[in-house]
């Protein structure tokens, strides 16, 4: 298989864990929600709001991804997701699942994401900033990195803007911590998210279920521990190639 095209067989599952991203909205996020109880726009808003807010984090999430065969039947894939961010334009992230193992780091200037079974590596330019970053991979690699819609600063406008209806669910609870229940639509996924009812607003726990997939498979991040104004060396974002790694160059597709 060429490498072009096994990298782009190995980013396609990574392309699920992109989030319902979507280009940047201007209007607020209250305006841009009119069909979603004002409850849950109010909290949703908060917690994106707090998390964009942050100079620099650290997040550890279980990641559950679930696969349909083509008999119907449903395979559900556990794994663990490390993420690195420092504003403006910082992102180091690790995926670790029974499906693949990839590691990505940002540094201003370019991308490069490693399969680190394989050992093989692809590295892109990329413009400074996360929200320029996530919208030019979007664009020409088509995919983005897991969670990266709730790592941007005008997070709560992008996630607004996509939004069709919501409600409040009620309260539960993730990890000893009690939450609010948010239930929200949007035209290719549902969306539940669970936040924390005491103190920081904290997103605790997300599922997302793809209704334009055959069986509606879901994918879930259960947040484990946030780092908040982390202190994250310039070394954590810097791509240091392991021994005999093979490179090739991430294929891009036409929009």
């Amino acid at each position: 298989m060429p490498l072009t095209r096994f990298f782009r067989c190995m980013m396609a599952p990574v392309t699920a864990l992109a989030l319902f991203a979507g280009p940047t909205a201007t209007a607020t996020a209250a305006a841009a929600l009119p069909a979603v109880e004002p409850r849950a726009a109010e909290i949703l808003t908060a917690a994106l709001t707090h998390l964009a807010g942050m100079p620099s984090v650290r997040i550890r999430a279980d990641v559950v991804t679930e696969t349909v065969l083509a008999s119907g039947q449903k395979l559900q894939y556990p794994g663990t997701l490390e993420i690195a961010m420092r504003r403006p334009d910082r992102l180091w992230y690790k995926l670790d699942s029974e499906q693949r193992r990839v590691v990505a780091w940002y540094d201003g200037k370019n991308f490069t994401l490693l399969d680190s079974e394989k050992n093989v590596c692809a590295t892109t330019s990329a413009p400074a900033g996360l929200g320029p970053l996530f919208d030019d991979m979007a664009k020409r690699l088509r995919f983005r990195p897991p969670l990266s819609v709730l790592l941007r600063e005008d997070s709560p406008a992008v996630v607004a803007k996509h939004m069709i209806s919501g409600f409040y669910v009620g309260k539960g609870t993730i990890g000893g911590t009690e939450c609010h229940h948010l239930s929200f639509e949007q035209q290719s996924v549902d969306l539940e998210f669970w936040i924390a009812a005491a103190g920081p607003p904290a997103i605790k726990r997300i599922v997302i279920t793809q209704k334009k997939r055959p069986a509606e498979p879901q994918l879930s991040y259960t947040i484990v521990s946030y780092e908040p104004d982390a202190a994250i060396d310039d070394t954590a974002f810097t791509f240091v190639p392991p021994p005999s790694v093979v490179r090739c160059e991430f294929e891009t597709l036409a929009r």
